[in-house]
């Protein structure tokens, strides 16, 4: 579902609705009574993808934050009521929300600010944005940037030097999005 997610927010970018439609229709399948959007709606996809793996697949197809934060910026999903409260359930006493596939908090912190400032919830995204600007060493470019994300702009100086500083010389940064 989070790939779902990422695809059908570019198919309502780009106006085909019959690719977001039929995305959307998968994610609401993925989307819980709770309102956490799990990664897959069903264990039958993966097993035949893994070969039939003889362990349990349980918490693939469970509610998950990050992929929950990702499909909550779509109309059709983040419209849902349950959506915001499993949301805003999940932030932690700090101001994160934490993820299951990532390592990390700033990405599904990044993702669920996004969704909460679409939703007026300026309360929660501050606390965010607290725990983001009380940044350490950065161990990558991608949980700092992910960091700047939740302070939308008004990060502090330091951590834009420290992302600059991260950039090779061929113009990218170090790939580091570990799940």
């Amino acid at each position: 579902a989070d790939s779902t997610a990422w695809v059908s927010r570019l198919a309502q970018m780009a106006g085909d609705a019959e690719v977001y439609g039929r995305g959307i229709r998968y994610l609401k399948r993925c989307l819980h009574a709770n309102g956490g959007v799990a990664t897959y709606d069903s264990p039958i996809g993966i097993r035949r993808f893994l070969g039939d793996p003889p362990i349990s697949l349980r918490g693939w197809c469970s509610p998950h934050v990050c992929v929950t934060a990702a499909a909550a910026w779509l109309p059709g999903i983040g419209c849902y009521g349950p959506v915001r409260d499993y949301l805003r359930s999940a932030q932690q006493a700090d101001g994160r929300w934490i993820g299951y596939w990532w390592d990390g908090s700033a990405y599904p912190t990044w993702l669920a600010v996004e969704a909460l400032r679409g939703w007026g919830d300026g309360d929660r995204a501050r606390r965010a944005a607290e725990w983001a600007g009380a940044v350490g060493e950065e161990d990558t470019a991608w949980k700092l940037a992910c960091r700047m994300g939740v302070l939308q702009g008004a990060a502090p100086p330091e951590m834009a030097v420290r992302l600059l500083a991260m950039q090779q010389t061929d113009g990218s940064w170090p790939g580091s999005a570990a799940l």
